[in-house]
């Protein structure tokens, strides 16, 4: 069935409407010009004989049936059109605009959107969508706006489903504009669903790190699975990175700290070397390289650890230790 609509689609979508209005209009024509016959008969009759009745009766005949049949034919198109719009058409605008999105493709996804938009005004897809677009070219603003109304259009009957999958997102961008403790009250509803991804265990971290709750942020960090060897690999060299800065903020506050900091730093460098280089010279990083994109994500954690190298005067004793990965069997 949806291979047949999507065939009929663009015809539908083409015809429906003005050839209902034209159908209709023309039937009414010949409606009109059947009554004026029947009134007009015998005065024709009279004028050309009854031939010429009989034929001007069959024309109009032939003409109304004709506009009947399209008048069937719109009705038709409508059925395949709206059921189209309503089974399959939001699944295929928004399956673009994935594609279009991942591929970097912002531009060419946003029309599509904006008709997600403009189709389904009480669903939260093209909204959803919308604020992806706008994360992925860091406008981060707007996209917490467009977030935050996929949000209040989601389901909530289920809390740790589509609702969870949006407010994660929205809480991200909330962070990314430095909303914090916005985005920390977005996200905490959602801590204790079990299928939280771990994207948003260290997101919560972090967060909880910009805020300055530095103490609820190593905790946070040490109560997931993010440090361990069944956390995810790609959030496990981040988590260690976060932790050693976190241990850094507070070394003035006890003694072992800077140990703890060291051993997170060295864990961070075995795992992503890009972070120990970063840590020493933020400068070395070009704007478009892996690093550079990591300096994006890291940056308030890297300047700590940088300044923190350059006044304690451990930065030679780390550039001997990031620069040697025969420590990390």
């Amino acid at each position: 069935m949806e291979s047949i609509l999507t065939a009929l689609y663009p015809l539908a979508s083409a015809i429906a409407t003005p050839l209902a209005l034209a159908s209709t209009t023309i039937l009414l024509f010949f409606s009109l010009g059947f009554a004026v016959v029947k009134t007009l008969g015998p005065a024709i009759e009279r004028a050309s004989g009854k031939d010429a009745v009989r034929v001007l009766v069959r024309l109009i005949t032939y003409g109304f049936v004709l506009a009947l049949v399209a008048l069937i034919f719109a009705g038709v198109s409508w059925v395949a059109k709206s059921s189209y719009e309503r089974f399959y058409l939001k699944d295929e605008l928004a399956s673009a605009a994935r594609m279009h999105i991942e591929n970097g493709d912002v531009q060419l996804a946003m029309p599509l959107i904006e008709r997600l938009v403009l189709e389904y005004p009480t669903e939260s897809i093209g909204h959803s969508l919308r604020g992806t677009a706008e994360f992925r070219t860091r406008e981060y603003e707007s996209a917490a706006t467009s977030f935050s109304r996929a949000s209040a259009l989601t389901d909530t009957t289920e809390p740790c489903d589509a609702k969870m999958r949006v407010d994660l997102s929205w809480s991200a961008a909330l962070g990314a504009s430095g909303d914090h403790n916005r985005a920390l009250s977005v996200l905490s509803p959602h801590l204790e669903c079990q299928n939280l991804p771990s994207g948003a265990h260290f997101n919560h971290a972090k967060l909880l790190f910009l805020s300055g709750k530095s103490e609820a942020a190593i905790d946070q960090l040490s109560t997931s699975n993010l440090l361990t060897s069944e956390g995810p690999p790609d959030y496990r060299d981040r988590a260690h990175f976060l932790l050693a800065a976190l241990h850094i903020s507070d070394v003035a506050a006890a003694e072992d700290l800077e140990q703890q900091a060291i051993s997170s730093l060295t864990k961070a460098n075995c795992l992503n070397p890009a972070f120990g280089r970063l840590a020493l010279d933020i400068a070395s990083a070009a704007a478009g390289s892996p690093e550079g994109e990591l300096m994006q994500s890291f940056e308030e954690e890297i300047d700590l650890v940088k300044n923190y190298l350059d006044t304690s005067g451990l930065r030679d004793t780390m550039a001997g230790v990031f620069s040697d990965l025969t420590n990390c069997a």
